[in-house]
């Protein structure tokens, strides 16, 4: 939290203690937490009445079905775990995005992306990269920082870093990636390492053409069973 934020939070806590005779009004509820207005500001406040965010914030929005409340601040935003009742970052966030049809939401801290889970309610993906994908539900999630994509195992946390690729996908199952050298699509096995075997095996499974897709860049590739890229 910058100086200049903390300052302004003690000047409003003051004004807002004095005004404390005024009924504030329900703005939004879910989950047991209200979204609260007094006078043009707003605050959360849980079923026994007790603050979770006193009424001195800028706006404070739901963020759909994400278990998250986005609380703004100047240019700084806050969120705040409906389930749990607790801060998950606390005025740190530039920006934040809700992807609803991809049960995600990504944050922004610093000029670097993060990922939250809407399904896990939590990070699933810290916020130290420049890109990160938009699923939560892969097993794998990509992200990209200082000019090399690495893939990050949702379940452990566990970094693949890759090398030499031109695009990376959004699949159910395994890492696939586009090859520099060949333009190719290969498969990485669980370590890292290609395995064209399996590739071959999974596209003839599929009837001799696999489609995969990176849904943040809007790319869609149909390859065939040695990766070649065919549209």
């Amino acid at each position: 939290m910058t100086p200049e934020v903390r300052n302004l939070l003690e000047k409003r806590r003051e004004r807002d203690f004095k005004l404390g005779y005024l009924r504030h009004n329900v703005i939004d509820t879910k989950g047991g937490v209200s979204i609260i207005q007094r006078k043009t500001l707003y605050g959360l406040m849980a079923e026994d009445g007790r603050y979770l965010y006193p009424p001195v914030y800028d706006d404070i929005q739901f963020l759909g079905g994400s278990g998250l409340a986005c609380v703004s601040l100047l240019d700084k935003k806050s969120l705040f775990s409906i389930r749990d009742k607790r801060i998950v970052f606390d005025l740190e966030c530039d920006e934040v995005i809700s992807y609803e049809s991809f049960d995600s939401v990504e944050f922004i801290i610093s000029g670097k992306h993060g990922l939250w889970s809407n399904s896990d309610e939590r990070v699933i993906i810290p916020a130290c990269y420049d890109e990160v994908t938009c699923h939560s539900d892969c097993q794998y999630l990509w992200a990209f920082s200082e000019s090399h994509y690495c893939f990050i195992e949702k379940a452990t946390g566990r970094v693949i870093n890759i090398s030499n690729a031109l695009n990376v996908y959004d699949t159910d199952d395994g890492m696939f990636m586009q090859f520099g050298e060949t333009q190719n699509v290969v498969y990485l096995n669980h370590d890292g390492f290609r395995d064209s075997v399996y590739l071959r095996r999974l596209v003839r499974k599929n009837k001799g053409r696999l489609t995969l897709r990176n849904s943040k860049k809007e790319i869609k590739h149909i390859i065939d069973i040695y990766g070649r890229i065919l549209n």
